[in-house]
């Protein structure tokens, strides 16, 4: 009799242990989407000014967005977000010829390595790096890991321009 009240017990308490964790897990999930609402967009209102503030550049008078979301959600804000726009070919152009916008003095050229391609996906519409066209060598990016992990490239930022397509891509990720 001894024994089958302490496995009851056991249970009860690994029960309850669940529960509460379940129970935190929305509390905490309740309260970052009040706290930090910002990291839990999924609409962008305004994909020029995010560009702008993003890069520091002037977006391209005339410009179309392809595609933009931002993904960024769940505990620990994780995700990514992404602009895709066509541009006009003369304004790309200028912005090949100056410094990039993150400091180096000279964009690189394409195709964008592994290491970077495999933390940045550009939404799921447009598949990986690779999927989308930017493993081409025509090409020019900018791209900095933000080192916040061991892992290369885990948190960064790429702006990649095709200057014959006139396709901007511009990602920031951190996961």
């Amino acid at each position: 009799m001894f024994r089958h009240s302490v496995v009851a017990r056991s249970f009860f308490i690994v029960f309850l242990l669940f529960l509460a964790f379940g129970l935190l897990q929305v509390f905490v999930a309740m309260i970052s989407e009040a706290v930090c609402p910002i990291q839990f967009r999924y609409t962008i209102e305004d994909p020029a000014s995010e560009f702008t503030e993003y890069t520091k550049l002037k977006w391209p008078e005339g410009s179309v967005v392809v595609s933009v979301g931002d993904d960024h959600g769940g505990l620990h804000g994780d995700g990514e977000f992404h602009l895709i726009f066509d541009a006009n070919k003369e304004e790309l152009e200028r912005w090949l010829n100056s410094p990039t916008p993150w400091g180096d003095a000279k964009w690189k050229n394409g195709p964008i390595p592994i290491d970077i391609a495999d933390h940045c996906f550009l939404s799921v519409k447009h598949g990986t790096i690779y999927q989308s066209g930017l493993a081409q060598t025509g090409i020019f990016y900018c791209a900095e890991d933000f080192k916040l992990s061991d892992i290369p490239w885990h948190n960064g930022r790429i702006l990649a321009i095709d200057p014959v397509a006139g396709r901007v891509y511009l990602s920031w990720w951190d996961f």
